[in-house]
């Protein structure tokens, strides 16, 4: 079962191009890019589906960042590993 979930532009890019660099901004660079590499391995397979169009405002479901229009729709498709 898929679902979707929106990123920000930012998160967007360091997910379709392995990209973070816009984290080296941050104190807590390292802390951030755990929390986010985290929950894109909970959430598995990740497809980009192109810009959102989010009207208001939102939290980036990667970064948790609160968000102001745009945004990015992803489709995710939960991995399938086998339990031991």
């Amino acid at each position: 079962m898929s679902r979707t979930i929106i990123t920000c532009d930012q998160c967007a890019v360091g997910t379709v191009n392995d990209d973070w660099t816009h984290l080296d901004m941050n104190e807590d660079a390292d802390e951030t890019y755990a929390a986010i590499t985290g929950t894109i391995e909970l959430l598995g397979w990740l497809t980009h589906e192109g810009e959102a169009d989010k009207p208001g405002y939102f939290d980036c479901a990667l970064c948790n960042e609160i968000q102001c229009g745009g945004g990015h729709k992803f489709t995710c498709q939960p991995s399938q590993r086998s339990t031991p």
